[in-house]
């Protein structure tokens, strides 16, 4: 429950009127998957599951920030992302210690692609 409420809230700090940052686990996931321009398998619903696996199975505590970014009525991105506690340190990273950049669908525009990434890279670098 308490990573619940950590997720909302970190979710809603990201938020705009123009832009909504969803949970994964709030739509399916996959579906926008298909939609994006580039395969990576890493950004697969199953790699992130098996992923979050390994690191609690290794008995690191570990929460599931992967979001989607709305706008209007659609997923426009995806980004994979987790919270764990490395050694004595929390970190905010998804793989070898980096924050994955985000995948969009195929129909959205550069322009679009480049305001997103902007909204992201500042809220990450608010948060240190």
């Amino acid at each position: 429950m308490q990573n619940r409420i950590f997720l909302k809230n970190f979710l809603e700090t990201f938020s705009s009127e123009k832009y909504q940052f969803l949970s994964r686990k709030d739509f399916l996931w996959d579906q926008v998957f298909i939609k994006c321009r580039e395969k990576i398998n890493f950004y697969t619903s199953n790699y992130i599951e098996f992923r979050l696996e390994c690191l609690r199975g290794n008995g690191i505590e570990c929460s599931d920030l992967s979001m989607g970014i709305k706008l209007g009525n659609e997923i426009v991105a995806i980004i994979p992302l987790f919270y764990f506690k490395n050694e004595e340190e929390y970190e905010l990273s998804f793989l070898e210690g980096c924050i994955c950049p985000p995948l969009f669908i195929d129909q959205i525009s550069k322009k679009i692609e480049k305001k997103i990434s902007k909204i992201l890279i500042e809220n990450f670098k608010s948060l240190f």
